[in-house]
């Protein structure tokens, strides 16, 4: 299958779980609403959480070796994360799409680009990530598309690319 797991236009609740080594995604939510918790994602191929048109929470959750993007947030979804622990991704967070993404408690290292907000489809529009977060160390690597945001208690960003969706997939292309 293309995803480990993927739900399309339902109510969930994901606790306790393992997904690992899997070759594509580890969890798709289509259109749907709800919880991850407590869980844990290693060796993924591609995007651990990946969520389109969904309202989604993530609570004290952590991705270990994502080969794309741990978080992908997309197609005006809402995620709310607390207690996310991200490491060895290529993508930790991503926002695009008139999707945004709040974030809490935030542990993010050894992350090519942790934080990413765009525009990908013309259908829709920018994408916002806000990062609560108490720790000054909060990866600070980032592409910002003018227009999308990423906003933080601690640091500030300003639009520093254009065109994010033709740099990200080019250079995972390579």
């Amino acid at each position: 299958s293309e995803d480990a797991l993927n739900i399309i236009s339902s109510e969930f609740e994901i606790k306790n779980t393992v997904f690992k080594n899997v070759s594509s995604d580890a969890f798709d939510s289509d259109f749907s609403k709800g919880s991850v918790f407590n869980s844990k994602f290693y060796n993924i191929g591609n995007d651990a959480i990946d969520v389109s048109g969904s309202l989604v929470k993530v609570i004290s959750s952590s991705v270990d070796n994502s080969g794309d993007k741990a978080i992908s947030v997309g197609e005006r979804s809402n995620l709310e994360a607390d207690g996310l622990k991200i490491n060895n991704s290529n993508i930790g967070i991503a926002s695009k799409d008139l999707s945004s993404v709040r974030i809490k408690n935030l542990d993010i290292k050894n992350t090519k680009t942790c934080f990413v907000a765009f525009q990908k489809k013309p259908e829709y529009g920018p994408g916002a990530i806000k990062i609560e977060s108490n720790d000054e160390d909060t990866c600070n690597t980032y592409l910002l598309e003018e227009g999308s945001s990423i906003s933080s208690t601690l640091k500030s960003f300003t639009p520093n690319s254009e065109n994010v969706y033709k740099l990200i997939y080019s250079e995972n292309d390579k």
